[in-house]
């Protein structure tokens, strides 16, 4: 197979009038929009004529609605038809989807994923790579899921019982063969093969000589993972794999909610991420040859503001959009005053909610509460969908005896969390908070309450609690209650709440 090249154009615009002096200036300024039109319409042409059109979308979070004007599945699963019949049709154009799909909205919740899936099943993706949040309705619903999905699930790396995936597949589009291999979450879990690069070079080096025996004319790597993972550069393991294997033209990202354009990873390798919430998608439109190397010319595309929904897909889960709506028709409690999360050492009024709330149905003493959005406040009528942002997840609530010393290790771990979102704030029960790490010291031990999420090191983010936990795991109780239903019941008290 032979490597890509890349091919961009720059639309050009007319002078403007008042930098025109003379006539010849004018002469040249219509010379040059002439041309720039020209090359702009060129352009529309090549886009027009391209053998193949590949749309990627990532990180949709289930954000099927719009809610407040906002970005949603709806709209632009109307956008995606239109690019696909721009396309040429589904013979011409490859749809995908890179992972954390199913749940991030209420109605991802009502659904326990369901909704999400119903999403790609009725567009008609061609494949799905499963995130880290595929799992957070447990491994036994993503596996009913995926067995009751008409959409091809592929990774490579995931490694969990009952769950059924194929590491790569091959599809056949605008009569070329075109394998596409899935990489899931690579942070530290529990259903995965790696926990980082270097294992999935290692599961990548095992499969490639599968798929160049199946003579692709284009291979494509679908995967939840950002290049820009650490926000200061290209994962330069990223790039020793496309180095070793340059047959890989198209890699497409996911997991760290940016939206990357286009990046050239190498001679014959690009990248392309489409962001989050359903805002955009990613297209990579290929032409190919029969004597040189396939054009590939990646881009975003987002729906325009007034775009409409796609009426097939609202159909599909308006079942589940209609219980949401009756669940906010009735408010759970009408606050005293805002609550919203203030960062060390201020007083938090969220983090004295929720660290009041786990306590509360943990009958622990102590809790360590986070993430907490900064960006976000709860104030007046609360309905079920104001809760379910204020707590997004899917975290249940446990409960260990621990120690003073076990205490100040999680204390002094989290006081080195650079993240200050992700930052777990102990609470207690019987005063406000008085900022991160106050330290309990009239007795040797404490029920200390936690997420689950968090006691097993929030995805590798805290080894120490995560070890703690691991020591403590016989007489870890877990409560069933999640974070969101005890917050729910914490609020409608005194003295968050009007009576």
């Amino acid at each position: 197979m032979r490597l890509p090249s890349y091919s961009f154009f720059t639309k050009g615009a007319p002078l403007s009038g008042k930098a025109l002096a003379c006539a010849p200036v004018l002469v040249l300024a219509a010379l040059f929009l002439f041309f720039a039109q020209s090359q702009a319409a060129k352009e529309k042409s090549r886009e027009d004529s391209a053998d193949l059109s590949i749309i990627c979308t990532t990180d949709i979070h289930s954000h099927i609605d719009s809610r407040h004007g906002a970005p949603s599945w709806l709209k632009l699963a109307t956008k995606i038809r239109k690019e696909i019949e721009r396309s040429g049709g589904r013979g011409k154009t490859l749809l995908l989807d890179c992972g954390d799909t199913i749940q991030g909205s209420l109605v991802g919740t009502i659904s326990r994923g369901a909704a999400g899936i119903a999403m790609l099943d009725a567009l008609e993706y061609d494949a799905w790579v499963p995130g880290n949040h595929e799992f957070d309705f447990g491994a036994k619903r993503l596996s009913e899921l995926i067995l009751e999905s008409k959409t091809p699930t592929i990774s490579a790396n995931l490694d969990c019982p009952g769950i059924r995936t194929r590491p790569w597949i091959m599809l056949e589009k605008s009569g070329k063969r075109i394998a596409l291999i899935g990489l899931s979450y690579l942070g530290k879990g529990a259903y995965s093969k790696t926990d980082n690069f270097d294992g999935a070079e290692e599961i990548i080096s095992a499969i490639m000589p599968q798929i160049m025996d199946a003579h692709p004319d284009l291979i494509i790597l679908a995967m939840h993972c950002g290049m820009h993972a650490d926000k200061e550069g290209p994962l330069p393991n990223l790039k020793r794999l496309l180095l070793k294997y340059p047959q890989i033209s198209i890699v497409f990202g996911g997991h760290t909610h940016q939206e990357v354009p286009f990046e050239n990873l190498g001679a014959s390798n690009c990248f392309i991420q489409a962001g989050k919430h359903a805002e955009c998608a990613a297209l990579v439109q290929v032409s190919f040859r029969e004597d040189s190397a396939p054009e590939i010319k990646p881009r975003l595309i987002f729906p325009d503001a007034s775009e409409a929904e796609d009426e097939k897909c609202r159909k599909t889960v308006s079942k589940w959009l209609d219980e949401q709506r009756k669940m906010d028709e009735s408010p759970i409690a009408k606050l005293r005053a805002p609550i919203r999360h203030e960062p060390a050492p201020a007083f938090s009024p969220a983090a004295d909610l929720l660290g009041k709330a786990i306590i509360a149905a943990g009958d622990a003493e102590l809790a360590f509460i986070g993430p907490l959005n900064p960006d976000f406040e709860l104030r007046g009528e609360i309905r079920e969908s104001d809760l379910f942002e204020f707590a997004p997840y899917e975290d249940k609530i446990c409960v260990m005896r621990l120690d003073i010393s076990e205490i100040r290790r999680i204390a002094e771990e989290q006081s080195l969390c650079k993240e200050e979102n992700k930052i777990q704030r102990l609470c207690r029960a019987s005063e406000k908070d008085e900022g991160y790490f106050t330290l309990p010291h009239d007795k040797n031990s404490y029920l200390v309450a936690f997420s689950e999420y968090a006691a097993f090191g929030a995805g590798g983010r805290f080894p120490v609690l995560r070890e703690i936990s691991k020591s403590k795991i016989r007489e870890l109780r877990r409560t069933g209650i999640s974070v969101r239903d005890a917050a729910r019941e914490q609020i409608k008290k005194k003295p968050f709440s009007e009576p």
